[in-house]
């Protein structure tokens, strides 16, 4: 009797052990009231200085499967890890241009910071908003 009780102790222990390490592997990104997202640069105007900025991989805070990769001059997007598209980009001013010829996708930056980006998709209007993935 006394070592099934000790078994079923050490069992729950290893439980509580397992749950607390499971839950501190966490993918999630932060919500957006939790960013200190530094600066936020609201006139776009210094290309260089936004093709810098924009360099990176970037996680969706509205569907966190979803995730953009600026690399160079190539702007990768990724759903559940999968590569979805991937086409050359340009920015001027505050617009980011994706693809060539009949595949043009045309965003408008409307902030870009070191954790921060969003987006407006211009034909639709949709607003996007991107956590830098650290």
């Amino acid at each position: 009797m006394k070592g099934k009780r000790s078994l079923w102790i050490a069992g729950i222990i290893i439980l509580v052990y397992l749950v607390a390490l499971f839950s501190s592997f966490n993918d999630d990104p932060p919500k957006e009231e939790e960013l200190n997202d530094g600066e936020v640069i609201e006139s776009v105007s210094d290309n260089s200085y936004n093709l810098d900025l924009l360099q990176g991989e970037w996680w969706s805070l509205d569907d966190t499967n979803s995730t953009i990769v600026f690399d160079g001059n190539k702007k990768i997007d990724y759903y559940f890890a999968t590569k979805m598209s991937e086409g050359d980009f340009e920015v001027v001013d505050d617009h980011l241009t994706v693809g060539a010829g009949d595949d043009v996708f045309e965003y408008q930056i409307v902030s870009l910071s070191d954790n921060l980006l969003t987006l407006t998709y211009l034909p639709r209007g949709n607003t996007l908003k991107y956590q830098r993935k650290l």
